[in-house]
């Protein structure tokens, strides 16, 4: 009877094992379609919707061997010059998750620039949006200037148009 229930367990543990590879075996093919997907889109350049691809295999799939790829290719293409929906603050995010993870030396320099350049471009966005504001109160300060010397200009018109009236009469008044 012993021997009965000890098959029994090992067959147990043996299913639970199976399955357990089943699982992982899963989710390494749902990973591997969703990289493929990625790479294509990026492929065509579609930056944006390669990231976000590569961002659902970071967050789903951090048990398969795609991951730290998924998280790397998540990070740099949110940061893609060519991306026309870039993102610096979701490329920040998974760069950190990146500097988490056991890199090489080069790979952790290199993410450690990249967040450096990430804060440089922030900052000069920063500046450049300031300036921007600047430019518009000047050119609006400049448009209410011209307004008033333009009005300026036609009262001074009127008044002399006045005053050479008044000069006529003052003339008509003297020869009588």
């Amino acid at each position: 009877m012993e021997n009965r229930n000890v098959i029994v367990i090992i067959l147990c543990f043996f299913l639970a094992g199976c399955a357990s590879q089943s699982r992982v075996t899963k989710l390494d093919s749902q990973a591997r379609s969703h990289m493929e997907r990625a790479a294509a889109l990026e492929d065509s350049s579609a930056y944006h919707q390669a990231a976000q691809e590569y961002a659902i295999v970071a967050g789903r799939y951090s048990s398969t061997g795609y991951y730290k790829g998924a998280v790397r290719k998540a990070a740099l293409l949110n940061i893609h010059p060519a991306n026309s929906e870039y993102d610096t603050r979701e490329a920040r995010f998974w760069l950190n998750v990146y500097l988490g993870l056991p890199l090489t030396p080069e790979e952790k320099e290199n993410a450690i620039l990249y967040i450096s350049m990430i804060e440089r471009i922030n900052g000069l966005q920063s500046q450049l949006s300031s300036l921007i504001l600047e430019k518009d109160k000047l050119l609006d300060l400049t448009r209410k200037q011209s307004d008033d010397l333009v009005t300026g200009t036609q009262r001074l018109g009127e008044l002399e148009a006045e005053l050479a009236k008044a000069r006529d009469d003052l003339k008509k008044m003297k020869e009588v």
